[in-house]
């Protein structure tokens, strides 16, 4: 066997057009990638906010640390989420510095806030593609998500939801070396719908997410015959108990996936990986201007200078996020049914 044949099949990649599940790269009209239009979005607006700036923040955690954090800009914390803008704004308002900060949310784990810090200085995370997010039906992403909303971080989450699209919408389960795009035809496992289920978020009422694993659930049943037999011989036999352990252990989920069972053919109009329905699970961005929000921090005192933090007294604030007094901030990552009752409703701006 050639070392090619024994590699494994390789998971969608969110920086390659051939994996991208954007409109453009789906329908090869030669249109741009909108997942590529974004990175470059992304690192431009990182070059604007760095530079000259040296001043950094470093994330703690609670409980013993698994390994340090690498401390992020400031400015990119606060440019990419409405709480840490707030904290900073708070913080230069008393002539303190937001050298250190401390979150007191159990839940999050250090690997995830390092995703988290990635993804504000490079627009990328790392994905393991040998023991794949994709293949071993780990719900990391959805786990990102969940924290990108606590952080009040839309580029974040949309950048997790456009993941989490192409997790439900390839089938890395099949019997071929090649992942197969199939929209609604793709087995997928039990871990990341039943994180969603058991991790709402105290903040978001109904969220975007929630919507989309629920669509999931009652469009396209996991144990339909169709969907067993596309996984490969095997694996069917660990696929179907994954999820019998699943439904037998977790009413939530049991109730979802018989609901799917009483739903007409019509359903598969409403699986939220439709290309035409994706949109709706994307959280609205607001206009900002990279270059204006560095001038209004300018104007409120903000400083650069590399030795700011040298010179600055220690130091270090607790931030308890989900914050329950902070909820009207989240509503952009609520999903409203009213709002979307058509197929293929216009996306959110």
């Amino acid at each position: 066997m050639s070392s090619s044949q024994s590699q494994k099949p390789q998971a969608p990649r969110y920086e390659s057009n051939k994996y991208c599940v954007c409109t453009s790269c789906i329908n090869n009209d030669g249109g741009q990638c909108a997942t590529l239009v974004e990175l470059e979005k992304h690192l431009k607006t990182v070059g604007i906010l760095t530079a000259n700036d040296a001043q950094l923040t470093q994330i703690l955690l609670p409980g013993p640390p698994t390994h340090d954090l690498t401390p992020c800009h400031t400015t990119l914390l606060a440019f990419f989420s409405g709480v840490m803008d707030r904290e900073l704004r708070d913080n230069m308002s008393k002539g303190r510095s937001m050298s250190r900060i401390q979150f007191f949310n159990q839940k999050i784990c250090a690997d995830d806030m390092a995703s988290l810090l990635t993804w504000c200085r490079t627009g990328r995370i790392h994905i393991d593609y040998d023991d794949s997010d994709f293949q071993d039906d780990r719900c990391r992403f959805e786990r990102l998500w969940n924290l990108a909303a606590m952080l009040e971080m839309p580029e974040f989450a949309n950048f997790c939801m456009r993941l989490i699209l192409a997790k439900y919408s390839w089938n890395v389960l099949g019997a071929s070396e090649t992942p197969a795009l199939d929209f609604q035809s793709a087995p997928y496992g039990p871990t990341g719908p039943l994180f969603v289920i058991t991790n709402q978020l105290d903040v978001v009422r109904h969220s975007r997410l929630s919507a989309f694993i629920e669509r999931l659930l009652t469009s396209r049943d996991p144990l339909q015959e169709d969907l067993v037999h596309a996984v490969s011989n095997g694996k069917r036999e660990a696929y179907q108990n994954a999820w019998h352990d699943r439904l037998a252990s977790n009413i939530q989920l049991n109730y979802r996936v018989a609901e799917s069972r009483t739903v007409d053919e019509s359903k598969v109009d409403n699986d939220p990986t439709n290309p035409e329905l994706a949109g709706l699970f994307l959280v609205s961005v607001p206009d900002r201007d990279p270059d204006q929000f560095r001038l209004e921090l300018s104007r409120q005192g903000y400083q650069t200078a590399k030795n700011t933090v040298a010179k600055t007294k220690y130091t270090q604030r607790t931030l308890c996020v989900p914050s329950r007094d902070k909820q009207v901030f989240y509503k952009a990552f609520e999903y409203d049914p009213a709002d979307h009752r058509e197929l293929g409703a216009a996306p959110p701006r």
